[in-house]
């Protein structure tokens, strides 16, 4: 029998709701998609709880080798950078390509669900550049991909004749001529000459020098660190677990490296 509502004692009884909710979170909303590169259709090929699925295609007549995505910062330190520094095709003509952005997982998680600060808000193809030297996109995003593949080529034709001479030297053994080819890579330069400065601002006049400048720096820095991880990745066959206890001689790796840089060096910036 329920308490009289009526006397100093007496207590209200008020009805409560209870509801049943999915110990799953819903999935979240899509992400505006958008490409800003004529070349490149994107589409949402698929969504589940990890994140998107996209597809690229290339609809041009040329291959892709570099090719930007923003995921909603507005910068590619918020995106990635897709690409081959050895100017092999990413996304050859009438070829598509997954990419999968996965959510923020860092983000809140509510009993409805993945909170929408966990959500891209837009996931935008930035820039692209073709292996005939042109690109499309945001010049933002597009010259931060050429001084990359700039950067590349230049260090690479700087060391080239060194590493030929070291590889040749038959005094030192292969720990050696890591320690001498390490060295020379210490010493390379990572100022941009002007020839190249002009060059890349003929592609990007509406772009502040100091911009373009900046970024042609950063990229021959990071070439050096690229190159060192190729010499530093084979010595130590990073690749294979167990590491062989015997590694083939660096100059297995020089030829193939040569095999595969030459014809990147002799095609256009």
């Amino acid at each position: 029998m329920l308490p009289s509502a009526r006397g100093n004692n007496a207590r209200a009884y008020r009805p409560f709701t209870l509801r049943i909710v999915s110990s799953r979170p819903t999935a979240p909303r899509p992400p505006t998609i958008i490409s800003k590169v004529p070349s490149i259709r994107v589409d949402l090929a698929g969504e589940n709880l990890q994140g998107y699925t996209l597809l690229l295609k290339n609809i041009s007549a040329r291959s892709i080798v570099f090719y930007a995505l923003d995921e909603g910062g507005g910068s590619i330190a918020f995106g990635r950078v897709v690409g081959n520094f050895h100017d092999r095709p990413v996304i050859a003509p009438g070829e598509s390509k997954q990419e999968m952005v996965g959510l923020n997982l860092s983000g809140r998680i509510t009993p409805d669900g993945l909170a929408e600060d966990s959500i891209p808000r837009r996931i935008v193809v930035a820039a692209a550049v073709f292996s005939d030297g042109s690109h499309e996109g945001d010049d933002i995003f597009a010259v931060r991909l050429k001084s990359g593949q700039i950067g590349y080529r230049t260090q690479y034709r700087r060391i080239k004749p060194f590493i030929d001479r070291i590889i040749r030297d038959s005094a030192p053994d292969d720990d050696g001529r890591v320690v001498r080819i390490r060295e020379e890579l210490h010493s390379l330069s990572n100022r941009p000459d002007d020839s190249t400065i002009r060059a890349v601002r003929s592609q990007f006049p509406d772009l502040p020098n100091e911009v373009v400048v900046k970024d042609l720096t950063d990229a021959l820095d990071s070439a050096r660190q690229k190159i060192w991880g190729e010499v530093y990745g084979y010595v130590h066959s990073s690749g294979t677990y167990p590491p062989p206890s015997h590694p083939p001689p660096l100059a297995e790796w020089w030829r193939a490296t040569r095999q595969a840089i030459d014809p990147m060096l002799l095609s256009p910036e």
